[in-house]
């Protein structure tokens, strides 16, 4: 009797555990990432067997962020200061239907010596070049650290989904960035850091909201090469850079090569993208902001720019009202042709001016029918000396405050020469 007593009691012990609910081991995790600056604004990063990536930890062990962050800094042997936290971000990992929740901290290194941890490679590397090697290991993290250092005293949010193909992690933002702390904040480090602060130097790049050659259903667009290599010139040596389009908005590109470095960049930087899918209509423009204009090129330039009156204000109150620099690049030399200055006179008339030749346009091609002008017949008409170089080379034309390109290879050399002209005039 007692013998069965047991086996039922057993028996009942067994179907109470089995009515319970059952603690599965928990597929997401929450992870902190900790960014690191020395005094020069230089950030750690660490070599990985997947790439460089910065130093961090998952909530294994340790309970409290402190624990947490401590026992980082501890286990690399870095020592840091006043870690704060600077986003809040969400992976979703596609290939294992798992969540994660990375808390990202910014600390300043005491010391400025590389972490005391030989078991490790480390090395200080500038923004850009971090945020880049950042990008080549997994693109959401270069994102992530993108975003809260151009915005220092912004917490971020946002998230993102984690795909893996042929080994390489992938990334696609699903949560456009956004400010968790006082959005008053956020409106603030924008004003400060673009063109609104008298104290930054601004740049305006001009682009054109034509997807079509005239009424035609050939496809056109402002070239993203030319664009990218102005961009990185202006961005490299600290300038703000607005982007105007005479309907403001969204604008079509074109002569976009992956395989190009420089273009790849600027195609997955949010920032960037971000800017070209929210041009500024001419209203949102206060030229005095501005030390310089440059005309982007691309077929689309031939059309909606070069009449647009606004726009024509704009760059002729740059130029002369605050003594700027008028530039334009290849086919951006369009929007420069109907430009007058106060006295009522061609602002190319005397000038030695560059920009895409008639001679190379592809006069049996049906978008070239489609010109409502020809770029070099009418500065010649306007009385201005065009010059331009054989194919495959490029002319730079300077005349005073006045630059112009040939062609997409003169976009660099274009950029930097209006740095040049800048930082004499600030003498």
């Amino acid at each position: 009797m007692r013998k069965y007593a047991i086996v039922s009691l057993m028996l009942l012990i067994i179907q109470f555990a089995n009515a319970q609910p059952k603690i599965a081991k928990a597929a997401n995790t929450s992870v902190i990432n900790l960014v690191i600056l020395n005094d020069n604004g230089d950030i750690l990063v660490k070599k990985a067997s997947i790439g460089w990536i910065t130093i961090g930890a998952f909530y294994e062990k340790r309970h409290t962020i402190n624990e947490v962050i401590d026992s980082i800094s501890n286990r690399y042997g870095v020592s840091i200061a006043k870690p704060n936290l600077k986003g809040v971000f969400t992976y979703k990992f596609s290939f294992n239907n798992s969540l994660s929740v990375r808390q990202v901290y910014v600390a300043r290194s005491t010391t400025n010596d590389l972490p005391a941890n030989k078991n490790v490679e480390f090395r200080w590397a500038p923004k850009e070049e971090a945020v880049e090697k950042f990008k080549a290991t997994i693109p959401s993290l270069g994102e992530m650290v993108d975003q809260i250092i151009t915005y220092p005293d912004v917490v971020w949010g946002g998230s993102f989904l984690i795909d893996r193909k042929n080994g390489k992690n992938n990334s696609t933002i699903t949560e456009d960035f956004y400010p968790i702390s006082d959005a008053s904040t956020y409106r603030e480090q924008i004003h400060n850091s673009r063109v609104d602060s008298k104290e930054k130097q601004a740049v305006l790049f001009v682009v054109s909201n034509a997807h079509y050659y005239a009424n035609t259903d050939i496809p056109t667009g402002n070239s993203f090469s030319e664009i990218v290599n102005a961009y990185d010139v202006f961005k490299k040596a600290n300038y703000a850079i607005d982007f105007v389009s005479p309907k403001g908005g969204a604008v079509p590109l074109t002569y976009i090569n992956t395989s190009d470095q420089m273009s790849k960049k600027y195609l997955y930087d949010t920032h960037f993208m971000n800017a070209l899918k929210n041009t500024k209509s001419p209203s949102e423009i206060d030229a005095s902001n501005y030390k310089a204009v440059q005309y982007i090129g691309g077929g689309a330039a031939m059309f909606g720019v070069p009449e647009n009156k606004e726009i024509q204000t704009i760059a002729m109150d740059i130029y002369e009202k605050y003594k700027g620099v008028l530039s334009s690049v290849c086919h951006g030399t369009a929007g420069i042709v109907n430009l007058k200055t106060k006295d009522g006179k061609y602002v190319v008339d005397g000038k030695s001016v560059s920009g895409y030749p008639d001679d190379y346009e592809n006069k049996a091609a049906p978008y070239f029918k489609t010109f409502p002008f020809l770029i070099k017949k009418t500065i010649e008409e306007r009385g201005g000396n065009f010059k331009f170089s054989e194919r495959g080379k490029f002319t730079l034309a300077v005349d005073g405050r006045l630059v112009t390109g040939q062609n997409f290879q003169s976009s660099k050399p274009v950029s930097l020469k209006i740095i040049e002209l800048i930082n004499a005039m600030n003498k």
